[in-house]
């Protein structure tokens, strides 16, 4: 009876001793394993912005823009802006069918004014030493169903023989050179900062017009953007009007 403690004894002995370099592997295990390095986090495109700036639309681009999902309106001026990515060397930006192909100094953000008389889809290409991006520029007409009316000089004349505010956007020495009677100025780089002279006709129908009826069509923007409600504008413009009889 006496030897049975004796085995047990012998028995813990033996389990403790094979465990015991097993646990010293585990040990070793973890302490030679590599140590993870930090992920690096890539850097998330830059979405382009979009707005209207003194009767502008100013278009910001950067490093990784999806130009594909850019779009415009028919009559506006572009004022693209690009910010290089590398403060040495020079950046070289094409628009294939609008005749632009410039190059410009890393030093200083990128500034392009180009104005879109045409519908259609224009080719962009931003090359920022060897780096390129490419994509659409993707021009359209404005359009704002029960809100905004593109004009034939006919039917501009008809909404003027109802209640209406007109408009005229051109600029002072346009406007003293020549303008349809009754017309209030305001240059379309000043409408933004101005609108709220004119707010008492949100409810009725604004007429605009410009000389061909581009500055007015971004000039139609801006007013649906602060609340009109109904804005007419003079599709070709004041050298249309004058053609009319």
């Amino acid at each position: 009876m006496k030897k049975f403690p004796i085995l047990i004894v012998i028995s813990l002995a033996i389990l403790l001793t094979a465990c015991a370099p097993q646990a010293n592997n585990d040990l070793q295990i973890l302490e030679n394993k590599p140590e993870l390095t930090p992920r690096k986090t890539e850097r998330p495109p830059t979405i382009f912005e979009s707005e209207i700036v003194d009767g502008q639309r100013r278009l910001t681009l950067g490093s990784g823009f999806s130009a594909s999902d850019i779009q415009v309106y028919r009559g506006e001026t572009l004022n693209i802006i690009y910010k290089p990515m590398k403060s040495e060397g020079e950046t070289r930006i094409t628009l294939e069918g609008l005749d632009v192909d410039a190059t410009y100094d890393n030093q200083e953000p990128v500034s392009l004014v180009v104005k879109v008389k045409e519908v259609g889809d224009y080719m962009i290409k931003i090359t920022d030493e060897g780096d390129e991006e490419q994509g659409m520029i993707k021009v359209i007409d404005f359009e704002k169903e029960d809100i905004f009316v593109n004009a034939s000089v006919e039917e501009f004349r008809a909404y003027m023989d109802q209640e209406h505010f007109l408009l005229d956007v051109r600029t002072e020495e346009e406007f003293y050179m020549g303008h349809i009677e009754g017309a209030t100025l305001i240059p379309l780089y000043e409408l933004q900062s101005r609108v709220e002279e004119i707010a008492q006709y949100k409810d009725i129908p604004v007429l605009v017009y410009c000389r061909s009826g581009n500055r007015s069509i971004t000039a139609s923007e801006i007013l649906i953007e602060h609340g009109f409600t109904h804005v007419v504008n003079l599709s070709r413009g004041f050298s249309a009007y004058q053609a009319t009889p």
